[in-house]
C-alpha cells in the first residue's frame, strides 16, 4: 500500500500527498489496534525462525535441501525487513515532512523518490516472506513424505 501511494503521488506530481499519507499512516485509527497484538508475537515468530535456521545450519533437523534453503532465507529476509524498517524507512518517512515544507523543492522530490525505492525493496522482501511457507511446506517436505510412505509399505 505504501509503494502504491508513492507511485500515485509521483505520477500526479503531488509529493504533499505523501506527507499527508505518512501522517495518516502513523495514526491509523483502527489498524494500529490490529497490529499491536501481532507486534507482540513478532519476537516469538523471529525466535522460531532463528531456531529453524540454526537447526538447518548445524544439521539438527533432517529435511531436504529446499526446506533447509527456505529456513535460511526466511531468517535473512525477516532480519532484512526489520533492519530496513528501523534504519531506513521509518526515519525517511519522518524526514519527509521536514523535506516537503515546500512540496516543489528539490529535496522533497528527491526524498519522495528515495522513499519509493525503499518501499519497493520492502514490498519485494514481503513477497519473499509470503512465498517462503508455500515453498517450504509444498516442496520442502516431499522427501520426508516419500520416505514415510516407503516405511509404511515395508
Amino acid at each position: 500500500m505504501d509503494y502504491s501511494a508513492s507511485l500515485w503521488a509521483r505520477e500526479r506530481g503531488t509529493p504533499s500527498f505523501m506527507v499527508e499519507y505518512v501522517a495518516w499512516r502513523e495514526n491509523m485509527p483502527v489498524f494500529k489496534y490490529v497490529i499491536m497484538p501481532l507486534a507482540i508475537l513478532l519476537p516469538i515468530v523471529y525466535a522460531t525462525m532463528v531456531t529453524a535456521g540454526l537447526q538447518t545450519v548445524f544439521g539438527w533437523r533432517r529435511a531436504n535441501a529446499v526446506r533447509h534453503f527456505v529456513d535460511c532465507i526466511e531468517v535473512l529476509t525477516l532480519t532484512s525487513i526489520l533492519a530496513l524498517l528501523f534504519t531506513s524507512l521509518i526515519p525517511m518517512q519522518q524526514g519527509l515532512a521536514a523535506a516537503c515544507g515546500n512540496p516543489t523543492a528539490a529535496g522533497c522530490v528527491a526524498t519522495s523518490a528515495s522513499l519509493a525505492e525503499l518501499q519497493l525493496v520492502h514490498l519485494g522482501l514481503n513477497l519473499v516472506m509470503l512465498v517462503c511457507p508455500f515453498v517450504k511446506y509444498a516442496r520442502g517436505n516431499t522427501a520426508n513424505f516419500a520416505s514415510r510412505e516407503a516405511k509404511k509399505r515395508a
